[in-house]
């Protein structure tokens, strides 16, 4: 048995768990606090580079807006000072998730609007508030630089249809577009407080 093998078995194994743990469990609320969630957010460097390329071009179900990049156009996002590029890495008492999520956005003009370029993450993170926890590590950015708003961009596919309604529910405004792309708006708040309760934040590295 590979490397690889035994690793999709572990992961096979500790989903297998969870789903006994969530049988278990007296809400949904109960069982994600005792998931004990950890989510380390990181920069995109030389060793995690081919991993968010690969996550790019091959996630399809939570992938806002399913654009593909080559290595070079993602290492050039990612050290571009235009740009803002962050990898999720996902674990739980049950074991790991590996890095599961990938959040770029362009900063435009003058940076007070920061526009999500790409945003997606494997679905076996889903239901986990990951999500969540990438949102408010993006508005802690886009805050901490500055920046008063955040431009979504949803472009509909057969696949994709799990995220239409993503933006609404962080309380982002439409903004017009489509058919093949929507504008979502949201004003980034002064008093901006964080909404992934049960998830515990790395130490970023």
């Amino acid at each position: 048995m590979s490397a690889e093998d035994r690793q999709r078995a572990e992961q096979y194994r500790a989903e297998a768990v969870r789903d006994e743990a969530r049988k278990n469990s007296e809400s949904l609320e109960q069982y994600l606090a005792d998931l004990k969630i950890r989510v380390n957010s990181q920069g995109i460097t030389p060793a995690s580079l081919g991993r968010a390329t690969q996550l790019i071009n091959k996630t399809n179900q939570f992938n806002l807006t399913t654009q593909r990049c080559t290595e070079a156009q993602v290492r050039e996002m990612s050290q571009s000072g235009s740009h803002w590029a962050r990898l999720y890495e996902v674990s739980d008492r049950f074991g790991d998730y590996g890095i599961v999520g990938v959040l770029i956005c362009r900063k435009d003009g003058d940076a007070r609007s920061w526009t999500i370029d790409t945003w997606l993450m494997s679905c076996r993170a889903l239901g986990r508030q990951v999500e969540q926890f990438m949102f408010d590590d993006l508005v802690a950015a886009a805050q901490r630089e500055g920046a008063e708003r955040l431009i979504g961009l949803y472009r509909p596919t057969p696949k994709n249809r799990l995220v239409e309604g993503l933006y609404s529910s962080l309380g982002f405004d439409a903004a017009g577009g489509g058919p093949q792309e929507f504008l979502f708006e949201f004003s980034i708040p002064l008093d901006y407080q964080i909404k992934a309760v049960n998830v515990l934040a790395m130490q970023e590295r």
